[in-house]
């Protein structure tokens, strides 16, 4: 008997254009103007008069939109999970 296969997880488009603009914040890049807004209007990041700073809220929704993508946010970069662990022969 075949193990049930489990549904994959995608991103919905909100998701997706919410996590692209908090991916480039984290980054130290300014989104396109459509994503800042809801960025901001969410409070997911804030404006100072020349750079664009995450929230604790973005920095959370940032981790778990990745974590949801299968990435892993370190420190200053991001890097693919591994999801299994297999035992060198």
């Amino acid at each position: 008997m075949n193990p049930p296969l489990q549904k994959a997880r995608y991103l919905s488009e909100p998701q997706n254009k919410r996590f692209a603009g908090l991916i480039t914040v984290f980054f130290g890049r300014k989104p396109y103007d459509f994503i800042l807004k809801d960025l901001l209007h969410d409070r997911y990041v804030f404006q100072s008069a020349d750079e664009i700073f995450l929230t604790e809220k973005g920095t959370k929704e940032l981790h778990r939109l990745a974590f949801f993508c299968g990435l892993l946010v370190t420190g200053d970069d991001v890097e693919p999970m591994r999801l299994s662990y297999v035992e060198p022969e």
